[in-house]
């Protein structure tokens, strides 16, 4: 979603629309579809004021049962930019988004940098898709029962040499 910082009214304004997420910059996120926006715009003079309400809804890997889910996601955030014709645009009290590409050379504003960047940070460390989700369910494959009914492990072949070793009697 661009804004082009010219055609922005004095006063209070709104404008709506989607930010796609680049897929470089998200990591292993993805999306159902691309992510709603509001945008509260504030200008007096060259001083605009851009305060982004977002949501979307974000595919996920759990991270127990490793099964793919829905994740709503949304938020808020701001930017703070002066505009002149001399310098063009300028972020205010932000160095972390003064080199990156928030603004084009035709004065326009890119609201979706912003918006991964507040997105990929929320995201949790590990996923889950309930409280209660058990996990990566057991298969049967690799174990066997014995005469009581209880599942024993069985022993991977390559370890016998070892187990040779301990059993062996100390001299």
């Amino acid at each position: 979603m661009r804004i082009k910082a010219a055609s922005v009214p004095e006063g209070h304004s709104i404008r709506t629309g989607t930010v796609d997420i680049d897929p470089e910059k998200s990591g292993d996120i993805q999306f159902a579809r691309p992510v709603e926006c509001i945008v509260e715009i504030d200008r007096i003079q060259s001083r605009i004021q851009f305060r982004i309400a977002y949501r979307g809804i974000a595919r996920l890997i759990c991270s127990r049962c490793v099964k793919t889910f829905d994740y709503p996601i949304s938020g808020d955030c701001a930017l703070l930019v002066n505009v002149s014709p001399e310098q063009g645009i300028a972020i205010v009290g932000d160095e972390e988004y003064a080199e990156s590409s928030i603004y084009t050379e035709n004065q326009e504003i890119d609201v979706a940098p912003l918006v991964t960047d507040e997105i990929v940070t929320a995201m949790p460390m590990k996923p889950l898709c309930s409280e209660q989700c058990n996990g990566v369910p057991l298969e049967s494959k690799g174990k066997r029962a014995d005469e009581k009914g209880k599942a024993e492990k069985e022993i991977d072949p390559r370890w016998n040499a070892l187990k040779k070793l301990k059993d062996k009697p100390e001299p």
